[in-house]
């Protein structure tokens, strides 16, 4: 681990959280010098508020950084949940093209892990303990960044400078960007329970109860994760009795195994007003991944995959031109902007999603298309499969919530009911 920084560096990414980390490391296998910058002094640092949850999307990025067999000897469970709701069951794992699983890894095994990684190139700098302030510019264009660290001041500069330093980042503020901002309807808490039984093994359960949402995740160390996004109107017994409402919202859950206090371990931590943000993703000489680029609903446990996503769409977009132009010349300034316009444009192909769980995120209930789509996933595999594909993000929204998909649906589901009738007299 270096303590001081070079000259200047290809590229300097505030933010060794999940984004920053990968990005690094995707930036060092094309032989950039890479300074990944962090706040945070302790390489064990990670982040709590999460769902410690990566949607498949993410599990081919995962292998490309070297991580996934390293994670999986760490105890990350590989799974593809069960959900349930108001109208059945749906199975996703039961059709005969079994989809693709996700993985469930506490953070505090992922960070330091993905943080490490990216520590053993020699062409990255990871300075912990830099906090960064600002941006440096010269001639209009982002330069770098300025802080402290340890009460000194710090500059570095380079060709490119990477905010993924979360929903409150630096970087963003700094660069004045744009950003359009919504409420959440629905609050959430979080507790990591020891020694509680798992009926599914280690098959994630899902409660979509319309409008409150449950998880509980099979998670390595032996460690469950329950999350619970009730309704804002359940806010009050929370705020009363925190421990005692929890207790009595997870036991209340249709198959949930009985959680008692002994189970929690650690504290129950949650957010009560969590809005969605989401921000214009580049700048003159910078850009935006992972939640300093959108922080999305956590209901849908899609930050740790869109995160890695989005390092995996800028480091594409631009590692090709950082390596074959000359840096220090004209052509240079102009070739990084040409690059991140090109990662802007991957980026908007996450817009419709984006805008589907910002609209959900306001705590409605689910609509006569939805309810027509759930319900006919809870008794066809492929339309479970295709479920747990929109919900995963391996298939874009506006696929699956085309008039062909709904025509698909309400056929299979009338023929369905029609079935059910002509058991029920005989």
């Amino acid at each position: 681990m270096t303590s001081k920084a070079r000259e200047k560096y290809d590229v300097v990414i505030v933010g060794a959280s999940i984004a920053g980390c990968a990005a690094a490391i995707m930036y060092a296998q094309q032989g950039l010098r890479i300074a990944l910058l962090d706040a945070r002094s302790d390489i064990r640092a990670h982040k709590v508020l999460c769902t410690h949850h990566l949607q498949p999307c993410g599990a081919p990025i995962l292998q490309r950084l070297g991580a996934t067999e390293k994670l999986l000897a760490l105890g990350m469970v590989e799974t593809v949940p069960t959900f349930w709701t108001p109208w059945g069951m749906i199975t996703p794992d039961a059709a005969e093209n079994s989809p693709p699983p996700g993985f469930n890894v506490r953070r505090e095994t992922l960070d330091p892990l993905l943080r490490q990684l990216a520590n053993d190139y020699p062409n990255v700098d990871l300075l912990l303990g830099h906090r960064v302030s600002g941006l440096l510019t010269e001639n209009g264009t982002t330069a770098g960044v300025y802080g402290t660290e340890q009460g000194s001041v710090f500059t570095v500069e380079a060709r490119l400078t990477v905010g993924a330093d979360g929903k409150d980042s630096t970087v963003a503020r700094s660069a004045r960007c744009d950003s359009v901002t919504a409420s959440n309807g629905r609050f959430s808490y979080f507790a990591q329970l020891s020694g509680l039984e798992r009926p599914g093994g280690e098959t994630s359960l899902s409660w979509f109860m319309d409008p409150d949402v449950a998880y509980l995740l099979p998670n390595d160390g032996g460690i469950s994760v329950l999350v619970v996004f009730p309704a804002l109107d359940k806010l009050g017994s929370f705020a009363d009795d925190l421990s005692t409402a929890f207790l009595e919202y997870a036991n209340a859950l249709p198959g949930a195994p009985l959680v008692r206090r002994e189970h929690i371990v650690g504290k129950i931590v949650g957010t009560k007003h969590f809005s969605t943000t989401l921000t214009e993703p580049v700048g003159n000489g910078f850009a935006l991944i992972g939640d300093a680029a959108a922080t999305n609903d956590p209901l849908w446990g899609i930050g740790c995959s869109w995160a890695l996503e989005t390092a995996q769409m800028l480091v594409d977009a631009t590692a090709h031109m950082l390596t074959e132009t000359p840096a220090d010349t004209l052509d240079s300034h102009r070739n990084v902007n040409a690059a991140l316009t090109e990662y802007r444009s991957a980026r908007a192909s996450m817009t419709n999603h984006i805008d589907y769980m910002s609209g959900y995120a306001g705590g409605r209930k689910f609509t006569a298309i939805e309810r027509l789509l759930i319900s006919a996933a809870t008794h066809d595999h492929d339309e479970a499969r295709r479920f747990y594909l929109f919900g995963s993000r391996l298939i874009p929204a506006e696929q699956y919530l085309s008039t062909r998909s709904v025509a698909r649906a309400a056929q299979k589901h009338l023929r369905h009911r029609l079935r059910r009738r002509s058991v029920a007299g005989t």
